[in-house]
């Protein structure tokens, strides 16, 4: 069971891409679209024995004009923040030059040109998760999509977008550069291939023979199984098996209240939509970006009870730090761990009497989601306060504002939101192997947690149960002393408790209801409520 807010379904019937994407659009919501290694990796995992490649939603537009894209996905391009040489980009060498090196002139100036991405150069790589050292200038020279496979191998990506390029860091290894390294890639390109449903996403995982110059051949994009899951481009009447996708986002282009617009989500639907990452913003967002309205309702709602803001700061607000923070970090710092760190406390001791009070990423409000789920994440624009809500007290997306959130007035008639829960809480007492059976007769299995935000999800419907653990699709394999996913998921992510009892036979998992929600080792004669995943439109 995957979280998501959408689906993949491989389909094991050979057809062409035109046939395939009709299929995926009749019965699913469209051929795939894979906007990062998180999607990469999903699509991966539902590939069958002995099938080695299938459709994707990706396709050439050959008579469509060039688009510049950045490697990183969530860095977008802005023509406005470029510092191309002169006469650059022209496109010149036969085939096109769709890949960016930067150098600096005799003035020191740094400078963008376009050229063949099969040409050989040194590159630097962006680190999102390093406190150290962001950049790696590598003077091992690749072509550009050899160099785009390193970066996301043993860093994150290729460098990308201006904020990244005019990093301190970056200068200083710049100036390191030699003759016989004057050229450097970074993670822009362009192309004209387009996804199938419209998305803008630039994620592209061609494997390392792809010629940019080179596209004839196929303009239609499979991905290769035991490529690791990398694209290479077909002849798009060929016939293979493919990938759809389900979106279980339902934007209602409807006017609505608050109100109105909950009880038609919970009477068609499941709920008015939940936000609870970064990544569910993002999805959201492409989905509803051609919605007649710049407004469109959220599940959450101010609860009427007096709130406080606890922090004060000279220089910009709390909002205003969460966003630097996300934009150019992760997020303010948070929980009692982080702030313990040693790290932390020696940029403490840096502190003046000019800078004595700092912020840090604990707030209290009263807004609450309405289907009950306790997700703390929040997206408010800049301007909003916590201290006014009259003005309203229902909170719609801004489209035009990045998607992030304001306070309305319930009353007023907008489009809304729905989702569509893909997990559900049985409050029977049953043992793990008849609530094993009752899942597969009556859903689709016992749920499997492969990630964090699995996690969270799956937790906030365990907080209803009436039993003190909930069985979980988690086994014991006592011969090969091994655990497993009754879904057959790799047992990644792990969020067991500490110094439980040696595994032994007839052992499965049950997470908690309370507490931190972890998991924990019970024999499978106990009797608890339990999780299934559900089948998704299509299965």
């Amino acid at each position: 069971m995957d979280c998501q807010l959408y689906h993949f379904h491989y389909i094991n019937e050979n057809k062409n891409w035109t046939e395939a994407q009709q299929y995926c659009r009749e019965k699913h919501t469209d051929l795939s679209t894979v906007t990062n290694m998180k999607d990469m990796k999903r699509l991966i995992s539902i590939s069958l024995r002995g099938i080695n490649e299938a459709w994707i939603g990706l396709r050439d537009q050959t008579n469509a004009e060039r688009s510049w894209h950045w490697s990183l996905p969530e860095v977008e391009f802005n023509e406005s923040e470029t510092n191309w040489e002169k006469d650059e980009p022209n496109n010149l060498q036969p085939g096109g030059q769709n890949c960016v090196i930067i150098w600096k002139d005799g003035s020191n100036f740094l400078k963008w040109g376009d050229l063949s991405c099969n040409e050989y150069h040194p590159f630097i790589c962006y680190s999102e998760n390093s406190s150290s050292q962001k950049y790696h200038l590598i003077y091992d020279s690749k072509n550009w999509t050899e160099a785009q496979s390193y970066c996301r191998e043993k860093h994150t990506d290729l460098i990308s977008g201006m904020k990244q390029l005019q990093d301190g860091e970056v200068n200083n290894g710049l100036n390191l550069m030699t003759a016989n390294s004057r050229y450097i890639f970074i993670g822009l390109f362009s192309d004209t291939w387009r996804w199938s449903d419209g998305n803008s996403s630039s994620f592209r995982n061609w494997n390392l023979q792809f010629d940019y110059q080179i596209i004839n051949s196929g303009q239609c994009a499979v991905t290769v199984f035991d490529d690791g899951g990398r694209w290479k481009n077909k002849n798009c009447d060929e016939r293979k098996p493919f990938i759809c996708y389900d979106g279980e986002l339902t934007l209602i282009k409807e006017n609505k209240t608050w109100l109105d617009a909950l009880s038609y989500c919970r009477t068609r639907h499941h709920d008015l939509v939940t936000i609870t990452n970064q990544d569910d913003q993002r999805w959201i967002q492409e989905k509803v970006q051609f919605a007649s309205t710049p407004f469109v309702w959220t599940g959450l709602r101010y609860n009427c009870i007096q709130s406080f803001w606890f922090f004060v700061c000279p220089d910009v607000n709390w909002t205003e730090a969460q966003s630097y923070c996300r934009e150019k970090h992760t997020d303010l710092i948070s929980g009692k761990k982080q702030l313990q760190d040693g790290e932390v406390n020696k940029m403490l001791n840096l502190m003046t009497a000019n800078s004595r009070y700092i912020f840090i990423g604990l707030f209290s409000d009263t807004w609450r989601w309405s289907d009950g789920n306790s997700s703390s994440f929040r997206n408010w624009n800049l301007k909003f306060d916590n201290q006014i809500i009259n003005s309203g007290q229902c909170a719609v997306t801004v489209f035009d504002d990045g998607g992030r959130w304001k306070n309305k007035n319930c009353d007023e008639r907008k489009p809304f939101i729905c989702y569509d829960d893909n997990v559900i809480l049985i409050k029977e007492s049953k043992t793990w192997e008849d609530a094993l059976t009752y899942c597969r007769d009556h859903h689709h299995d016992l749920v499997t947690i492969t990630n964090m935000d699995d996690q969270r999800w799956i937790q906030e419907r365990v907080k209803e149960a009436s039993t003190g653990y909930v069985w979980i699709g988690l086994s014991y394999a006592c011969t090969l002393d091994l655990w497993f996913w009754v879904s057959d998921e790799v047992v990644s992510y792990n969020n067991s408790a500490q110094n439980e009892p040696m595994d032994d036979c007839d052992m499965s998992g049950a997470m908690e209801k309370g507490g931190k929600h972890l998991w924990f080792k019970k024999n499978d004669t106990e009797k608890f409520n339990f999780i299934c995943s559900k089948n998704t439109p299509g299965e």
